[in-house]
């Protein structure tokens, strides 16, 4: 009777948790849930995923920088957004030639006006913090194909004529002493 009772018993939560270990087998993957570094593995009918499959091949990752740039006190936010993208960007672009990275993302500050008057007396939009935090006018974001394609870049820019060039034009719009550019590892992106 005793053992009647324990099949019984195991029947029931077979029976129970049956249909949910059947689902579970068509879970998608879900991006925002992360595993261990060594189970990560990139979806297999990517590019990425096909050559993490080949024996020995490591995928060329991208490489990211990211500045901070401050516009000088005499241009109002709309004469820095059109140097910046109509002359400065075409000089970086001349002066790189193929070292140009292979994006060069330029995100403005979001403004208030704080007098309808005075086109440069704007405050940036802040959410969280205070306005003091914010002193830069735009955040640059330039992704190169790989590390090789960024040493490449850095070897470039270090040339004193191409250094002169681009330097003269930054003078123009930019505080250079409040330039600040750090490197990103690749994202983390969870999505909804």
């Amino acid at each position: 009777m005793r053992n009647l009772a324990f099949t019984y018993i195991v029947v029931l939560a077979i029976s129970a948790f049956t249909p949910f270990l059947l689902a579970l087998r068509h879970v998608p993957y879900s991006p925002s849930i992360t595993a261990p570094r060594s189970a990560r593995r990139p979806p297999h009918n990517s590019a990425l995923g096909q050559l993490a499959g080949k024996q020995g091949c490591r995928p060329s990752m991208p490489h990211t920088i990211v500045s901070f740039e401050t516009r000088k006190p005499e241009l109002s936010p709309a004469e820095f957004e059109d140097y910046y993208d109509n002359v400065h960007v075409p000089v970086i672009q001349e002066a790189m030639g193929s070292s140009f990275p292979k994006s060069h993302a330029r995100y403005y500050v979001k403004r208030q006006s704080d007098d309808p008057n005075n086109a440069n007396n704007t405050l940036p939009l802040v959410l969280i913090g205070s306005i003091e935090d914010v002193d830069y006018d735009a955040i640059v974001i330039m992704t190169f194909e790989n590390r090789q394609q960024f040493l490449d870049f850095q070897t470039k820019y270090g040339e004193p004529d191409i250094a002169a060039k681009i330097g003269a034009s930054a003078d123009k719009f930019i505080i250079q002493s409040k330039l600040r550019a750090i490197g990103l590892e690749n994202p983390h992106t969870t999505f909804g």
